[in-house]
């Protein structure tokens, strides 16, 4: 129960302060250039949301083909 309230309050504030978390980022890794760090967490975001993209669109192929095929064969909802 707490999972359902916590994972989305933790979310929310990822997506919140995610500047200073990659500025965080940024200070852990002292040695390399800061821009550089900060661009390969871009880079990292891109591909994440890419990722969830495309999950959402073969959640909704799938859930159109589902949908098609339990029409076709005249499957009732009970």
């Amino acid at each position: 129960m707490a999972g359902l309230v916590l994972i989305p309050l933790f979310i929310f504030l990822m997506l919140i302060y995610r500047d200073h978390l990659s500025e965080f980022i940024a200070r852990l890794f002292r040695g390399l250039d800061d821009e550089d760090v900060k661009e390969k967490i871009r880079s990292l975001r891109k591909v994440v949301q890419y990722y969830i993209l495309g999950i959402f669109k073969v959640m909704g192929i799938l859930a159109v083909m589902n949908t098609v095929v339990l029409y076709l064969t005249d499957v009732k909802h009970v």
